[in-house]
């Protein structure tokens, strides 16, 4: 699979369970299949939306709260698709 849909992101979601979900190069290449909006919709309509964090292009995210355990030190940002 090269790409995924909103719906078949929020399947891999249930099936992996994360602690986030962080869409990236969702808008990158002329191949995909459907906008991030699609899968934040998705997320949304199965309960999901706690887990989606969202990074726009440009934008950081600090993923410290992910760390498991809590007490290790953090891992840094992510940098939004360029």
């Amino acid at each position: 699979m090269v790409t995924m849909d909103g719906e078949q992101g929020a399947d891999l979601v249930q099936l992996v369970r994360p602690r986030a979900a962080i869409g990236v190069h969702y808008d990158d290449y002329p191949l995909f299949t459907s906008p991030l909006s699609e899968f934040v919709e998705e997320m949304d309509r199965r309960g999901l939306s706690d887990l989606v964090r969202q990074v726009h292009r440009g934008q950081t995210l600090d993923l410290t709260d992910l760390v498991r355990g809590g007490d290790q030190p953090a891992t840094g940002a992510i940098e939004g698709a360029r």
